[in-house]
């Protein structure tokens, strides 16, 4: 299992960033593998991480913080998948409110819960923004996410404002097969329209 995490880790702290031949050379011994809840009865492999030493002393402290930070970092290597907001996460009904949310879609939750706790990264993506109301509607209905409108940090490049995702679930989009293999272009456009109609649709109600 030690040689799995640092192989995913590519043999490397996940916190400085020293080799573990660099770790070697210093410390005469190999790269640390840190049980992110503090819980060394929890090998899950989503609860484990490479630390230099150094670093598996530091994070002896402020350790909330620091599950939380390995959390994330971890989830975003298992996969990312975002998630629309309206009429994906929550029901919705025109006309557009920035603060009036519907009720939450039991299914799409309990299929984020799902993939949270196998250890993915959960985005919400939505035009709305994070405001005060809509912090307390996700907790009050207990919506498993780590981020919400942010950019995870895969590329030093991609700073625009499209996230990177390995998935993403949304009632506006068209599942596409990037080899063009079972789409025409006739296929294509008929898809595009049906979402079109729909969307102008309830964007008229």
């Amino acid at each position: 299992m030690k040689y799995k995490i640092k192989k995913r880790d590519n043999f490397i702290c996940q916190r400085c960033n020293i080799t573990e031949k660099k770790h070697l050379i210093i410390y005469n011994a190999k790269l640390i593998i840190h049980h992110i809840d503090y819980n060394k009865k929890n090998s899950k492999e989503n609860n484990l991480i490479t630390l230099c030493k150094k670093c598996n002393s530091k994070v002896n402290f402020k350790r909330k913080y620091w599950q939380r930070y390995f959390t994330k970092k971890v989830a975003i290597k298992s996969g990312i998948i975002a998630f629309d907001f309206d009429a994906v996460i929550s029901t919705y009904k025109r006309p557009f409110k920035l603060d009036k949310l519907g009720k939450p879609i039991k299914e799409v939750v309990e299929t984020m819960q799902y993939y949270f706790d196998k250890g993915y990264y959960i985005l919400i993506f939505t035009g709305r923004r994070k405001t005060e109301i809509m912090e307390k509607w996700l907790r009050n209905y207990d919506i498993p996410y780590h981020g919400f409108n942010t950019q995870p940090k895969i590329y030093k490049d991609a700073d625009n404002f499209k996230p990177y995702y390995n998935c993403i679930i949304d009632d506006k989009a068209v599942n596409f097969d990037f080899k063009f293999n079972h789409k025409s272009k006739q296929q294509l456009i008929e898809d595009i329209n049906k979402i079109l109609k729909v969307s102008k649709r309830r964007d008229n109600e």
